[in-house]
């Protein structure tokens, strides 16, 4: 067995995209990708039956919808406000912690 040293892994959480990397013991950094992409767009869509999607993805299935749900983007904006720690979407109770993790 092998001794691959220690490495990080690294997360950009942004208000418009996110993107999480790892960096090898080596030095060598490279980006995750998620869903095929280099970084994750920041969105949540909320739909009335209780389905959540994220990301681009998230985006897609808001238009397909026509709306019918809750999208919410540059949720990082709310992080910094004392006013804001939770929502109810479709009668559900969503902390903002439980909706950035």
């Amino acid at each position: 067995m092998g001794n691959h040293g220690v490495g990080f892994v690294g997360i950009d959480f942004g208000t418009t995209n996110s993107a999480v990397a790892i960096a090898e013991a080596s030095g060598a950094v490279q980006l995750v990708p998620l869903a095929g992409a280099p970084h994750w767009r920041t969105v949540l869509y909320f739909e009335p039956g209780g389905a959540l999607t994220a990301g681009g993805p998230a985006i897609a299935r808001y238009l397909e919808t026509e709306g019918e749900g809750r999208l919410i983007q540059s949720i990082k904006s709310h992080l910094a406000s004392a006013a804001f720690s939770r929502t109810v979407i479709f009668g559900r109770r969503w902390q903002l912690e439980d909706m950035i993790a």
